[in-house]
């Protein structure tokens, strides 16, 4: 391992604490009642995350074998240019800290895509699309998936405004 990898690692494994000291924080606070961080925290979480993202872009330049680490460059890109996507969580505590629930949403889409056979067409895509929207939302609003469907197959599907009256 050369010193570029291991202060890549190092590097890495510094923001991996970072960002769990503040979702840590970040529950505490949501717990104790509010509804942001202090400003001089959220300056250290931005002073932090410079800092360690120059030291990443400062591991990579260092590092002659530049083939075996474009993925690294490309996340760190990615890091600055989506910085206010990536950590929007920090200054807004209605967004989540993770992308978790989007992504168990579109499992089941791509499970379809890639085991059954795909979709045949736009179309059923189209139609698959929107009918597991209308399920899901139904779910999160907290309605029943089957009363949901059973209502959409009988042409009374809910409506936006029943949804959002039941959130």
């Amino acid at each position: 391992m050369n010193r570029a990898d291991l202060l890549s690692r190092r590097n890495s494994l510094k923001l991996k604490e970072l960002i769990g000291e503040m979702v840590g924080k970040r529950k505490r606070i949501r717990a104790a009642g509010g509804s942001e961080f202090e400003k001089e925290e959220t300056d250290r979480f931005e002073e932090k995350l410079r800092e360690y993202v120059d030291e990443g872009i400062k591991a990579y330049e260092a590092d002659g074998n530049r083939y075996y680490h474009n993925d690294e460059k490309n996340a760190i890109a990615k890091l600055e240019e989506y910085k206010e996507n990536y950590f929007g969580w920090i200054y807004d505590f209605e967004l989540p800290t993770t992308n978790n629930e989007s992504e168990r949403s579109l499992r089941m889409t791509k499970s379809k895509q890639k085991i059954s056979g795909q979709f045949g067409d736009v179309k059923n895509a189209e139609d698959f699309a929107a009918v597991r929207t209308y399920i899901e939302t139904c779910r999160r609003k907290g309605k029943d998936p089957y009363e949901a469907l059973y209502r959409l197959m009988d042409g009374d599907p809910y409506t936006v405004d029943e949804l959002l009256k039941s959130a």
